[in-house]
């Protein structure tokens, strides 16, 4: 199996409901985030968006700003 080539540092919120793990869109803390051009308002604001994730999800980008993503 192949290892990560970097080691996450950020713990990023994540809540069970209902027996789903769901995970907030790393766009919510733009300072840790990878891709903080694609958050709200341009990078501006950040996104509230929660996505439904596996266990072994570490980061999540929400499908609102992945699509902003191929607007640019």
């Amino acid at each position: 199996m192949a290892k990560a080539r970097f080691k996450n540092t950020k713990k990023w919120k994540t809540k069970i409901a209902e027996d789903r793990r769901y995970m907030i869109c790393m766009n919510s803390d733009l300072g840790k985030s990878k891709y903080p051009d694609w958050a709200p308002d341009g990078g501006e604001s950040k996104c509230n968006e929660w996505v439904e994730v596996g266990a072994n999800t570490d980061t999540v980008l929400c499908s609102y700003c992945t699509r902003r993503s191929l607007e640019l």
